[in-house]
Formats: C-alpha cells, structure tokens, sequence
C-alpha cells in the first residue's frame, strides 16, 4: 500500500468517527474533547496527502519514465483520481441506493462508465497506458482505444491460455487481421520484386452480459473502509469466475458468450488409455513451426481427472521417475487445472489448447464499468445482502481460429 493510500484510509476512519460524533444531539465533554482531536487530525492530514499523492505520482511516472512508458496527461489525471477512490464506496453507496458523489463520481465520468465501478479500481498502483490506434481505412463503425487490465483476470484460466483483456469504450470492439502478408524473397539484379495486394479482414466484437454474484453481512457494512482489500478480492474472484464459465462453455446462443469448446474443433476421445509417451506426443504433435515454435509456445487448460491420470503416470513404471504431468508443466507455456473443461465421460475428458506463437495477442474485449446490483431480500432473515456484479465483454478473439485453437481429448483409463 503506498503512503498516499494509507492517508487515505485513515481520511476515510476520521471521517467515519466525525459523522457518529456529529450525529449525536448531545454530547458529554469526552466526546466534544474527541471531536476536537478528530477534526485537528483531519486538517493536518489533508496537507500530508496531497503532498503524499503528488509524491506517489512522481514515483509511477519516474518508474514509466524508466521503462520508456509515459502517460499522457489525460491519462495521469485519471490515475490519480482512481488512487483516492474506494471500491467499498461504490458498494456502499449501491445498498444505499444512493447516487455516487465526490471522487467515486468523478472517477466513473472519467473512465467514461458513470455510476459504474471502473475496472480500473482493481488496481491503481498499475499503469493504464492508452494504446492509440489508426481509424481502420473504410470502416464506419467506432473504434475505440484499448489500454489492458489484465489485473482483475489475471489468476483466471483464461488468462493462463494467454488472453489479454483490452478495455474499450462506447461501440464496437475491432480487430484488424492480417490474411495476406507482403511477399518477400531473392530476386536477380535488377529484378522487379514480388508484389501482391496485402489483404485483412476486421473481426468485430459487440458487449455480452457477464455477471457473479458476492455477499455481505449488513454488519460489515459500517467497516467498509477497513474492508476494502477484502471487497476488491471478493468482486475480482466473483468476475473472474463468472468470466471463465462463459469463455470456456459459452453456447453463442441468447447473448452468451461464443467459448472456447464451440469454437474450437470438437475431437473425438482417444481410442487407447493415455501412456507417457502418448501424452507428450499429443502435445509435441502442436509444435507445428508457424503458430507455435516450440513447447513453450502452447498453452493448455485440462480437468482435475486429468491432472490425476497424468500425474500417475510415469516414464519409469512408477518407480520414482518424473511424471507426465510434472514433464509437461516444465515444458509447456502454462499448464492449469479448472473446472472449467467438461467432466469426464467414457473415461476421457476433454481439455483446451492455444498455441501463442503469432505476434496478434488472443483478446478478450472488456467494456470499462462492473454494476452493483444488490438484493436486499432474498437472504433478509440472515442480515445478508446479496450483491450482482455485472460487467459486459466481448467474444474470445482467437486471431487464427482453430489453427490456434485446439482441444485435447485423451483416454484417461
């Protein structure tokens, strides 16, 4: 936590305890005495923390200045807005059912989601450095700029597979692809070189409905500022979860997400039980030189079902060998358990591949703002209110289709 955070935890405590003070009709002399102490530590803080703020933004752009990423001035505007703002206010304000005010109200206008929590409060001690892009030649839909916030996913299992996750605006979500290069190659002296047209085609993404669901005890509602970090897991772990259900099983049907299962090419399970060598052929067989270079390049998401018949399965007939599980984690990009892949039937279970060998990122389109939606209702008789968080993204962008894309089906006994 930086300095100015700090202050601004303890700016949020002063007021809370001035508010209970000053709602009292009366007051016996320990609390007028109290109340003086109070309001003289809110004055000397204010100066400590604009001070501390400017201090913390120096640092970041010294730090940026460093790595040769510098913000524009709309952009650090922005930062330190986001820096003052607490995800416990937004809540707080959402059970109310009251409108945002101060800091949290302007942060929302600013990152162009009013009302909303920007997805940006996930973590404002990160840069989000606008990437600006060319208006597509003959395209008459909006484009938007797109900085990631990869922060909020980042422990997802769609994250893991290699998806960034670009934040756009109002509009549509464009993304160019290159389907014929430049040719290139020797030629004589004085030769003409190879010419053809370059060709792309511009793959859209339009906003779908995501949205988790997390509880709150009406007894935690008063410690809202010493339940922000808490409050920031438990929304992030809510959309996280909500995401990777629909990129892995979305049906495309009624505004669902277009998921890796449909999108890929749906394998039949294999004819023999999984052996060592079986596993590692299976994976090595992706190593195909133009989408993915080397094991390094693939990427896989398997079921805990798999994960137990790799991890019993050894080179050395169980005599103390490597298993299969641990020889491919050590080799591949990534290889993570979720429940996110289908149960096993006919003992075999299906996993998802991605092959991270081409320059284009896979992306996942992400519009800027989550709702808090809360049902005071349902769980009343608990003192529990039951808060939806909902926020809306894009199909999973695979640039390459399933020449990229690719699901496993092994044999598992």
């Amino acid at each position: 936590m930086t300095k100015s955070q700090e202050l601004l935890v303890q700016q949020s405590e002063i007021r809370e305890k001035l508010n209970g003070l000053l709602a009292k009709e009366t007051r016996n002399e320990a609390e007028d005495a109290e109340l003086r102490e109070l309001t003289a530590k809110a004055q000397r803080i204010e100066p400590e923390l604009r001070a501390a703020l400017v201090a913390d933004e120096a640092a970041d752009l010294e730090a940026r200045a460093a790595a040769g990423v510098v913000p524009d001035a709309e952009t650090r505007e922005r930062e330190t807005l986001a820096r003052g703002a607490q995800v416990g206010e937004f809540i707080a304000r959402a059970i109310q059912r009251k409108p945002l005010e101060g800091r949290e109200a302007e942060v929302g206008d600013a990152y162009g989601c009013p009302g909303m929590l920007p997805l940006a409060l996930f973590d404002v001690d990160r840069p989000l450095v606008t990437e600006t892009r060319a208006v597509t030649p003959g395209v008459t839909a909006q484009q938007t700029a797109a900085p990631t916030v990869p922060f909020a996913f980042e422990r997802s299992a769609a994250a893991s597979l290699g998806f960034t996750f670009p934040m756009v605006g109002p509009g549509q979500a464009n993304f160019p692809v290159v389907t014929t290069g430049a040719p290139a190659g020797s030629v004589d002296k004085g030769a003409d070189a190879a010419s053809t047209a370059g060709a792309f085609r511009l793959d859209t993404r339009t906003p779908k409905r995501i949205a988790g669901q997390f509880e709150i005890r009406v007894e935690d509602v008063a410690l809202f500022p010493d339940m922000e970090r808490s409050l920031r897991e438990s929304l992030m772990d809510s959309c996280a979860n909500a995401l990777d259900e629909g990129v892995f099983n979305g049906n495309d049907a009624s505004g669902a997400l277009n998921g890796l299962f449909k999108q890929a090419t749906d394998v039949a399970a294999a004819g023999t039980a999984e052996t060592f060598g079986s596993g590692i052929s299976r994976f090595a067989a992706m190593v195909d030189g133009q989408y993915a270079y080397s094991y390094s390049d693939i990427r896989a998401v398997i079921g805990s079902d798999t994960f137990a018949a790799y991890a019993a399965l050894f080179n050395n007939s169980l005599k103390g060998d490597i298993s299969l599980f641990d020889y491919l984690a050590g080799k591949l990009g990534s290889l993570r358990v979720s429940n996110r892949v289908p149960d096993t039937a006919s003992n075999a279970q299906k996993g998802i591949v991605t092959l991270n060998g081409p320059m284009a990122p896979l992306r996942i389109p992400t519009w800027m703002g989550v709702e808090i939606i809360v049902d005071p209702y349902s769980q009343a008789k608990k003192g529990i209110k039951v808060c939806t968080a909902t926020m809306l993204v894009g199909d999973p962008h695979v640039p390459h289709g399933t020449s990229q894309l690719k699901e496993v089906h092994p044999k598992l006994s």
